[in-house]
């Protein structure tokens, strides 16, 4: 091989490492920039330039962070205790026990929580009274016999189902 096959073969050399580092360097100018970016939001609002001091204020706020979200979640715990003994099933049904009577006055209302523990009111309504009746509720049953309306307001609570209001003659 000549002297200018050489001389090519470094020249093609050289331009190859020449943009090999242009490449690199263009890499290096691109980090840089992020860097540089990520320094500025480092110490935004920042007075002077006391890092430490930005950093510690930051801790502070993750620190109070911290122990507002442990209150939360105590909180949360205590609201999900309390709910399980709410009223959460509701059961109504309205009829009319006497055939002499027109009209859906009387009412059967179960009242229970997630458990069905809870109150079974029947009112009976007549021409000249209206008497109620208060029966307790452990696992949707009652230690006193139940009428079909009182019954019929469990299983609608149960269920979920909300309120059943038979068809009147009007």
């Amino acid at each position: 091989m000549s002297q200018e096959g050489y001389v090519i073969i470094v020249l093609v050399a050289m331009g190859i490492a020449i943009l090999v580092l242009a490449g690199a360097l263009l890499g290096l100018a691109r980090r840089h920039r992020e860097l540089e970016k990520s320094y500025t939001r480092m110490f935004e609002g920042v007075s002077g330039d006391n890092l430490a001091e930005n950093v510690l204020r930051h801790l502070a706020e993750l620190e109070e962070n911290a122990r507002e979200l442990a209150e939360l979640r105590e909180h949360t715990r205590a609201l999900q205790v309390g709910s399980r003994e709410a009223i959460r099933h509701v059961g109504l049904v309205r009829y009319n026990p006497f055939d002499d009577m027109g009209g859906d006055y009387s009412v059967a209302l179960t009242l229970a929580d997630a458990e069905g523990r809870g109150i079974v009111l029947s009112s009976l309504h007549g021409r000249t009274a209206t008497r109620l009746y208060v029966r307790t509720l452990q696992d949707w049953a009652s230690s006193n016999p139940l009428s079909s309306e009182e019954q019929e307001a469990i299983r609608i609570a149960r269920e979920g189902n909300g309120q059943h209001m038979p068809a009147t003659d009007a």
